[in-house]
């Protein structure tokens, strides 16, 4: 019956299915890391680790864990690793969160550090993830997306900085420009550093929210409108400085054809 059932499932059905598996797995990873991570910790503390919503839960989280961290400052920082990078490689939504936490346990330059190491490596999973099981799942739900992303890829000529702008702009989900540059085969030399440098600003932001956690009532506190704005400022730069080069630089030299310069890249 079960053999049946999948053969009549469609691709992307039977895609979707792989990906629920290998969520469920790593989730069962991830409980038996954090409890052999975190064990012993007094019951009330295990009644705050839950994974938080809003700062009020992040505060009581926080203070739990600070607790646990001045004796086992090494298992708490296991357990942290391995939900970070559950969350990123699933783009599961919480890192923002994650990264206030970080800031509050590990200090400023230490967070940053952890956090953006784990938000590169997470780009590089769902890309692979992507790559190997998502074809089908992104071609039935964002078909249009797709296509939007595979223009804006073409045009350019700088892949580093098309990529670094779409994922500094503040209202483009970076987990789509991950799938979707694994659906594009995007070279991995232009994917890594675009994802670290696109990533940065806001990690260093959620770190930095950290140090301040006790004072914050909530993520606006972090997301200002002025600092928005400036990242949408420094995304639509990114954007046009490539064409500002290429129109205004008198050294330019002649424009490959697209054939010629797609092999080139």
């Amino acid at each position: 019956v079960v053999v049946v059932v999948v053969v009549k499932m469609r691709g992307w059905q039977i895609d979707l299915m792989k990906l629920g598996g290998l969520l469920l797995l790593s989730s069962l990873v991830l409980y038996a890391i954090v409890i052999a991570s975190l064990w012993p910790m007094p019951d009330d503390d295990w009644e705050k680790l839950t994974i938080p919503t809003n700062i009020g839960q992040a505060k009581e989280l926080r203070n739990a864990l600070r607790r646990f961290q001045e004796v086992n400052d090494l298992r708490l920082l296991i357990c942290f690793t391995a939900f970070y990078l559950f969350m990123q490689s699933f783009a599961i939504p919480g890192t923002g969160i994650a990264n206030v936490l970080g800031g509050a346990l590990f200090g400023f330059p230490v967070a940053v550090t952890l956090g953006i190491t784990y938000c590169t490596l997470g780009a590089v999973i769902i890309y692979h993830l992507s790559f190997w099981y998502c074809q089908r799942v992104v071609e039935h739900y964002f078909p249009d997306r797709l296509q939007t992303f595979r223009t804006l890829i073409k045009q350019s000529d700088n892949l580093f900085l098309r990529l670094s702008s779409l994922r500094i702009f503040p209202f483009t989900p970076h987990w789509f420009v991950s799938i979707a540059s694994g659906q594009l085969h995007v070279p991995m030399k232009s994917f890594i550093p675009s994802s670290f440098v696109g990533q940065l600003p806001y990690t260093m932001m959620g770190c930095h929210a950290g140090t301040i956690l006790k004072d914050m009532q909530s993520m606006d506190d972090v997301m200002k409108p002025e600092f928005v704005g400036l990242l949408a400022v420094i995304a639509i730069v990114g954007f046009v400085l490539p064409f500002a080069l290429k129109k205004y630089n008198p050294f330019t030299q002649t424009k490959l054809p697209r054939n010629k310069r797609e092999n080139v890249i």
